[in-house]
This record gives C-alpha cells, sequence and structure tokens, in this order.
C-alpha cells in the first residue's frame, strides 16, 4: 500500500481519506501489521486514482498488505 500511496503522492492522511479508513488502519496495512481488505467501492477509487498514472489492475502486487521490500 505504500508503494502505491508514494506513487500517487499522497500522504498517509490524503490517502486513507481517499479510502474511507483510519490512518492508523492505513498505517498498520503499510507495516504490515493488517490485511488490507478493501471494499469494492475503496477498489473503485484506488483503481481510478491510478488510471492517470498509467497504472492499471495487472500492474498491482499480488500482495498489497506486504511492506514494500518484502516478497
Amino acid at each position: 500500500m505504500k508503494q502505491i500511496r508514494e506513487m500517487l503522492g499522497l500522504t498517509q492522511q490524503e490517502f486513507a481519506g481517499r479510502l474511507g479508513v483510519a490512518m492508523s488502519t492505513l498505517s498498520r496495512w503499510e507495516n504490515g501489521k493488517g490485511r488490507a481488505l478493501l471494499s469494492s467501492g475503496q477498489f473503485k477509487v484506488l483503481l481510478a486514482d491510478l488510471e492517470p498514472h498509467g497504472i492499471t489492475l495487472k500492474d498491482l502486487p499480488d500482495d498489497l498488505s506486504r511492506p514494500a521490500g518484502q516478497s
């Protein structure tokens, strides 16, 4: 999630707001301490935000709950 947020150039607060989650929830997701479970509405927002950057669903990692750099 952190990689995606950084691609979008958003702060944690801004990204959490876009997804409609608490900043603490986003922080847990980014640190691998919680699994990112997005509703279809949240996922649509995420994809719409990524579209102008030329990023599609196929470009996203399979596991959004892993911190950057972990496989």
